[in-house]
């Protein structure tokens, strides 16, 4: 794993979680924006082969939210993205499959 304190390899703890933890699932909870989390040089994850996504990301910090979950193009399906505002203006329920669907 990254041994940068200031900095998470995001994929590595998915494949540590997968791989060693045998989860089937993994959520990523976020407080950057959905943006940065998946678009951009510097997204935090990324469809580049190896290591599957997560199947989904909870944002924050852009006080923004959606009625629906969402897929990111550059994900190819792998990954839905909901966003979850801010100060608990918006709860929701979302409900996931052992399959991540």
């Amino acid at each position: 794993m990254d041994s940068d304190a200031d900095t998470i390899d995001v994929k590595d703890k998915v494949s540590y979680l997968r791989t060693t933890e045998g989860c089937d699932v993994v959520v990523l909870l976020s407080h950057v924006g959905q943006s940065r989390v998946t678009a951009g040089n510097d997204a935090l994850i990324a469809d580049s082969g190896g290591v599957l996504p997560p199947e989904v990301v909870i944002s924050g910090h852009w006080h923004t939210w959606t009625e629906r979950v969402w897929q990111p193009s550059n994900m190819n399906g792998k990954t839905l993205v909901a966003e979850a505002a801010s100060y608990m203006q918006y709860i929701g329920e979302l409900e996931v499959t052992g399959a991540g669907k």
